[in-house]
């Protein structure tokens, strides 16, 4: 008899940084509950558009945040990895472990590759385009290759041979790519041409997830068996934060990690205890869920969706009603510094969103510059009482490149770069 399976929605509401739990359980009979989850790949701008692949199902696409759900014809059932171009989501891959195959048109209709098999899994290097990895495993030797493809896998080319799990890339540089296994990270500063190891694991603990910062992407978490190590300086340094771990039983394992636009906020996934939650760089953590959890996705809907895949074979969606990004117009009365935000999504294309707060009233000034310090436009020029707020500012008649907004309110002023890829 073949268990049933159930789809939690959780609502998750912070306060501050005290939150409660709110479960509902919803039976969706539009998921195959024959079937095992084998990844699930979010479309970040595009809030609620998801696929899951499946080991006997093949692909399914949810357009509502995963309510329902259209299984799509591949002519594969057992689908391994999948991946797509998130600044253009109709670009996409999956691979079932022999055969690779693209779409152009969001996922409804795929063509197989024929000039490359044996693909485990692929990355798409959204930030640089027609960049694509895909990784080769032939089991009768067996051996291990990394491809590259510059146009979106029409040809391909050698890039390494070394085992990779994950990989990651830089959101403002295309040439700096992350890539890591069970014993260590390397680092490709020439998109793929030449790697070099930039951490290894400890003794008796191996590397189970990488993840980056994408407003502040010299930042880098590392998950171990036990441990948990960042970087602040793209990969150079790094330091343990896994010495506040007292509500979290040994051994651990983390299995994944989801960093929010400030990077002293982000959550762990692991594999037998749940998911938690830190807001001040891992000196105390919450727990969010305590179902295993696998994978961890997100996206840059307001507020976030975060999507698991957990141990037990479910999908979860929590919502996070205040990530940092996810602040709405208002007096908050524990406010009592000044501050400007990172713009969320950044890169951006053509909208982004900004977010400040002011401790006392006054007159705030945000304007905008180019990288040589030319006034663009006044973005905010008006009397604010204490508060948070956040704008949504479109560049459309922008060109492409590096601009810097920066806030005035009485004597405080504060600079921050935003990138507009076009």
């Amino acid at each position: 008899m073949m268990r049933p399976r159930y789809i939690f929605l959780i609502w998750v509401i912070f306060v501050s940084i005290i939150y409660s739990q709110h479960f509902q359980e919803i039976k969706n009979e539009s998921i195959n509950s024959n079937s095992m989850i084998n990844d699930i790949e979010v479309i970040k701008n595009s809030p609620g558009m998801l696929y899951l692949a499946w080991d006997e199902s093949g692909l399914s696409m949810s357009s509502d945040f995963g309510e329902t759900w259209e299984n799509i014809s591949t002519g594969e059932t057992y689908i391994f990895d999948i991946d797509f171009d998130q600044q253009n989501p109709s670009t996409g891959f999956f691979t079932t472990g022999h055969n690779m195959y693209n779409t152009t048109n969001g996922g409804y209709n795929w063509n197989r590759l024929t000039n490359i098999n044996d693909v485990y899994s692929v990355w798409v290097n959204s930030y640089s385009s027609g960049l694509v990895f895909a990784w080769k495993v032939n089991q009768w030797v067996p051996s291990y290759k990394l491809y590259k493809s510059i146009n979106n896998g029409e040809t391909w080319s050698d890039s390494s041979d070394f085992v990779i799990h994950g990989m990651i890339f830089h959101p403002g540089d295309a040439n700096i790519i992350y890539a890591y296994n069970e014993q260590e990270i390397q680092k490709s500063t020439n998109q793929g041409i030449t790697w070099n190891t930039i951490f290894t694991h400890k003794p008796e603990s191996s590397i189970l997830s990488l993840a980056m910062c994408e407003n502040e992407p010299d930042v880098l978490i590392c998950g171990q068996e036990n441990y948990l190590h960042k970087s602040t300086d793209g990969g150079n340094s790094w330091y343990s934060i896994d010495s506040s771990f007292s509500n979290i039983e040994y051994p651990f394992y983390i299995s994944d990690i989801a960093i929010d636009n400030d990077p002293a906020r982000f959550y762990i996934g692991e594999s037998t205890q749940g998911m938690f939650l830190t807001e001040d760089n891992g000196l105390n953590w919450e727990q969010v869920t305590n179902q295993s959890i696998l994978k961890i996705e997100v996206d840059n809907a307001e507020p976030r969706n975060i999507y698991c895949i957990t141990g037990d074979n479910d999908f979860i969606r929590i919502v996070d009603t205040f990530h940092v990004t996810g602040i709405n117009n208002a007096s908050i009365d524990h406010i009592i510094n000044f501050e400007l935000y990172q713009n969320y999504p950044n890169p951006f294309n053509p909208r982004t969103n900004i977010v400040y707060q002011i401790p006392k009233e006054g007159r705030v000034v945000i304007k905008l510059y180019d990288i040589l310090g030319r006034e663009m436009q006044t973005l905010v020029n008006e009397e604010k009482i204490q508060g948070r707020y956040e704008f949504t500012f479109n560049g459309t008649k922008l060109s492409s490149g590096v601009y810097i907004y920066r806030i005035t309110a009485g004597e405080f002023t504060a600079n921050k770069k935003l990138l507009l890829m076009k």
